[in-house]
């Protein structure tokens, strides 16, 4: 069916990725950029349910130590706000950024009020 995003796994036309591309600078979350330029574009994606592909989610201490995800996540957020300055904020289920304050808040899972918790608030560069 159509949806808006896919995460780390997706195929594409080429004249898609070229039209599209990635931002060069932005290498975490760097699908939600790419994926609300389709959007904004009226590009659609197509999700198939019935694929599925194996995606390491390990979390060892070397890849917790060289990873781009932890400890610097907040040096790439400011770029979907710095490509669409329209947006004031953006929410996925993993992260809610706010491009006024420049404020990002990670939600803190299982919890009643997930993004009401004290992490939220952190600045972008």
């Amino acid at each position: 069916g159509v949806v808006d995003a896919t995460h780390n796994f997706f195929l594409a036309r080429r004249s898609a990725l070229v039209q599209h591309g990635w931002d060069a600078r932005q290498k975490v979350m760097e699908h939600e950029t790419f994926f609300y330029a389709l959007w904004l574009h009226g590009q659609r994606v197509l999700a198939c349910p019935a694929v599925r592909v194996q995606h390491n989610t390990s979390r060892s201490l070397a890849y917790v130590s060289s990873s781009l995800r932890f400890g610097r996540m907040a040096y790439f957020l400011q770029y979907l706000c710095k490509d669409f300055p329209e947006v004031a904020s953006f929410a996925t289920p993993f992260i809610r950024w706010d491009c006024a304050t420049r404020t990002y808040c990670e939600p803190t899972f299982n919890a009643r009020f997930p993004y009401n918790a004290p992490e939220c608030g952190k600045a972008m560069p």
